[in-house]
């Protein structure tokens, strides 16, 4: 029989949930599961990029510091290690002593998941340029994917075949954790170490996003500081280049170097005019439209009569149609390439651009009747539809993501220029 599973005891470990964690027995696995086939991460002969995805042509990074390369995937402004980091070199680095580990001391298993850190000393391994990813980068880093565990997971090196489809070339391996001098879930569960760069939100800046073999989505939990997760590196170009002032409307963003422009648009259907963002190849509404439709609706009454310019919504069935003569619905392509650049901006410089505080409302229709239902993220509408269902575009302040709701709902619309 395999050996049960050590699992970190919760009496005396404060652990806060984020995006509905699951309940506390949620990496409890039981003997009959662990007796199934399996080759998993440290049981294997393979090493760290031999769990890479195939299908991906990744660039290569090497740290001068131990000449060892370490696989990246680049979006073009950021570029982020797909492999976890394995330096080691205390006399370099003395803060390293005592807080960092080959998963069960054998110094083979750091060539297969990388070495495991502890949070004092994850933020200051990273080679010079680089530093531990924040939650926003990891979801720039993956292609958005949502919370899919399966867009990050490695194809192999999980139990029981709980591998995801690596779909961005993440390749997050299951490298386990040091729990209170003990080693835990290799080959089960991966966790690595990121920054929350939204401190307003929660109380602390660190937290650990858990990849489990048996769980579709990833989780986002608070662990001692002392215990020993993996950790992923950034490095962005633009890091440590001086900020030019704009002499124009332009306008370069503080934190990604970004250049967009502002600009306006009357609608000649009411004369209403519009403030509008100017990306690289697009024009965007920084407003929600607020058209007087025939079926425009407000939080505030149900009469169409709206007096509050943040609070417009349209019907999904009318969304495809309401934009002004020359301007369309986006679709979810269209909503990806503006997100991306919207994830990098500082929370203020996002609601200084229109987005991140006006679509906190949606109308639904369920078995009661409408209700509204408020949100602390946008919602826009989408141009895809089918016959019942149109497409959700969903914006917070670490993430996006698309979801499918009835047309008869009523939410928030933003248009883009042809």
């Amino acid at each position: 029989m395999v050996k049960s599973l050590k699992i970190i005891s919760l009496l005396g470990v404060a652990i806060l949930c984020f995006f509905g964690c699951a309940e506390d027995d949620s990496y409890v696995y039981s003997d009959d599961a662990l007796e199934k086939e399996h080759e998993k991460l440290y049981d294997s002969d393979k090493l760290a990029d031999d769990y890479l995805n195939p299908e991906i042509d990744y660039d290569e990074f090497v740290d001068e510091r131990d000449g060892r390369v370490y696989k990246t995937i680049s979006d073009g402004e950021m570029t982020v290690m797909a492999q976890n980091m394995a330096f080691a070199d205390s006399e370099m680095l003395p803060a390293l002593r005592g807080n960092s580990w080959c998963y069960d001391d054998i110094p083979e298993n750091c060539e297969k998941g990388g070495r495991l850190y502890s949070w004092s000393v994850a933020n200051k391994v990273c080679p010079e340029g680089w530093r531990l990813l924040t939650t926003r980068e990891s979801y720039i880093a993956t292609e958005g994917g949502g919370q899919s565990a399966q867009w990050h997971k490695s194809i192999s090196g999980w139990f029981d075949g709980g591998g995801g489809s690596d779909i961005a070339g993440y390749s997050v391996l299951p490298a386990g954790m040091m729990a209170d001098g003990e080693f835990i879930n290799g080959g089960y569960v991966g966790y690595l170490w990121i920054r929350y760069d939204e401190v307003s939100y929660y109380p602390v800046k660190n937290f650990v996003q858990v990849y489990s073999y048996d769980k579709l989505t990833f989780e986002r939990k608070i662990f001692p500081d002392s215990f020993g997760a993996s950790v992923r590196c950034v490095k962005h170009e633009w890091l440590d280049e001086p900020i030019e002032e704009s002499s124009s409307s332009a306008m370069s963003s503080s934190s990604s170097n970004a250049s967009y422009s502002l600009g306006e648009f009357m609608d000649s259907r009411d004369g209403y005019i519009y403030k509008t963002l100017i990306t690289a190849d697009k024009e965007w509404l920084a407003e929600n439209l607020q058209y007087k439709s025939d079926s425009v609706i407000c939080h505030t009454n149900y009469t169409g009569i709206c007096d509050d310019s943040t609070a417009w919504f349209y019907y999904g069935m009318e969304s495809m149609t309401v934009c002004p003569e020359g301007w369309h619905l986006p679709d979810t392509t269209e909503w990806n390439a503006l997100f991306k650049m919207l994830i990098k901006l500082d929370e203020s410089e996002v609601k200084t651009l229109g987005f991140g505080k006006d679509a906190q409302y949606i109308r639904t229709k369920g078995l009661g009747g409408y209700s509204w239902t408020r949100h602390g993220y946008d919602h826009y509408w989408s141009a895809e539809e089918n016959d019942t269902l149109a497409m959700l575009a969903v914006f917070g302040p670490t993430f996006w993501r698309f979801e499918e709701i009835s047309k008869q709902s009523g939410v928030s619309v933003r248009c883009v220029k042809d």
